[in-house]
C-alpha cells in the first residue's frame, strides 16, 4: 500500500514512521508523517495492532496539501528558509 502512494514506512523495532512525498498529506487525516511509538512505554501497542493502526491511516491515501500557512510544505512553495531544516 504505502508503494502505491510514494510513502516511506519505517519500523525501528519501537516507533514505524510514515513520511509522504512532499507537498502531500495523508487524506484521512491531513498529516504530513506520522510516528506511531508501539513500545512507549512499554506495553502500550501491541505491534501487530500499531500496524493495523498505519494501514487504517494510509488507506484513504494521500493528497496534495492545500493549505497556504503550512509549516511542512508551504514554506517551500514560498522559498522560505524552514523548508530545508
Amino acid at each position: 500500500m504505502a508503494d502505491k502512494y510514494g510513502i516511506i514506512v519505517v519500523d525501528t523495532g519501537g516507533k514505524i514512521t510514515v513520511d509522504l512525498p512532499d507537498g502531500y498529506v495523508l487524506a484521512g487525516s491531513g498529516l504530513h508523517f506520522l510516528d506511531l511509538y508501539y513500545d512507549s512505554p512499554p506495553g502500550a501497542w501491541k505491534k501487530p495492532d500499531a500496524w493495523q493502526a498505519i494501514l487504517d491511516d494510509i488507506s484513504d491515501g494521500i493528497e496534495p496539501c492545500t493549505d497556504p500557512d503550512c509549516d511542512c510544505c508551504g514554506a517551500k512553495e514560498q522559498g522560505d528558509e524552514r523548508a530545508t531544516l
